[in-house]
């Protein structure tokens, strides 16, 4: 059973379908391809995570997902004669769809692979046509990946970012990056899958880290594009997010623990003891608060 990946990954549009060629040896050596409409009666085909890759009854691969987690995917084919033939190690990884999307992370095999203390995501934004206008935002979870208003990892340009000079911005804060356009981008040019950049953020936190990218602005040369735009889109809440980038995987900060006793003998060699803590002058028994009289006091001595 033949699956024709590349890379072992199922890398096609949500919705769309990648075909395989299933074929039969005879003991002469002859070789059939069994053909489409025989399949459903000679072959039995099992994927070990409809979720995520479906197979139809005629071997054609549907992906559902991108693959989540560290597991990879297992394809089967059970033939009428009792053999098999099975692939291990499959990934899912969805290609963008027209007319306006996203990507992130590898094309084939695992999207994104956490480094020592770091993560890095390479994005992209795909318009069909020349883009003027876009805005869209990177979101992440804030108690995994560091981010603030004033400081947000490491972030490398790319071609297309680079294209549009000061016309595209971007604004971190926690647990989310926002790139925007400010003015018109069309003078640059720029169509099809568009390489934005990388960006690399510091390990804060373990657990199960989500990546989405969430449409808020897009406008090409045709026109505007909106949530209605494909069924790849889809609206959560007062949201519309890609299926086509979404991703998560398990994140393990080695590095917490440490950081936290860090901080914590900080704090420590910082607070001063009650007993030593200067306390104002006062006439009154509260001795944690200068009242008026207090200060009435003072302004007659200094007199």
């Amino acid at each position: 059973w033949a699956l024709g990946l590349t890379f072992s990954t199922v890398h096609t549009r949500y919705g769309g379908s990648h075909s395989t060629t299933p074929r039969l040896t005879y003991a002469s050596g002859y070789v059939e391809t069994v053909s489409s409409s025989d399949r459903p009666a000679l072959i039995s085909f099992t994927s070990s995570d409809v979720s995520t890759v479906t197979i139809t009854p005629t071997g054609e691969l549907q992906p559902e997902r991108n693959s989540v987690g560290l597991d990879t995917l297992s394809l089967k084919a059970a033939f009428c004669d009792e053999q098999e033939a099975e692939h291990t190690g499959i990934y899912a990884n969805l290609e963008p769809s027209a007319p306006a999307d996203y990507d992130l992370g590898n094309k084939y095999g695992r999207m994104v692979v956490p480094e020592s203390g770091k993560v890095c995501i390479p994005l992209r934004l795909y318009s069909q046509h020349t883009v003027k206008f876009f805005q869209f935002v990177l979101r992440f979870n804030a108690d995994i990946l560091g981010c603030s208003t004033l400081s947000c990892g490491l972030w490398t340009a790319g071609v297309a970012w680079k294209a549009f000079g000061k016309s595209a911005v971007f604004s971190p804060d926690s647990g989310q990056v926002d790139f925007t356009s400010v003015a018109s981008v069309q003078s640059a040019g720029q169509a099809g899958l568009l390489e934005m950049g990388t960006l690399c953020l510091d390990v804060i936190g373990s657990g199960e880290l989500q990546l989405q990218m969430q449409l808020k602005v897009h406008r090409d040369v045709h026109g505007e594009r909106s949530c209605s735009s494909g069924t790849y889109l889809y609206e959560d809440g007062s949201r519309c997010y890609s299926h086509t980038p979404e991703t998560s995987f398990p994140v393990s900060c080695s590095s917490c623990s440490r950081r936290l006793k860090q901080t914590a003998l900080t704090r420590s060699a910082r607070r001063l003891d009650s007993s030593t803590r200067p306390v104002p002058m006062n006439i009154d028994p509260n001795a944690k608060q200068m009242t008026m009289a207090d200060c009435l006091l003072l302004t007659q001595q200094q007199q």
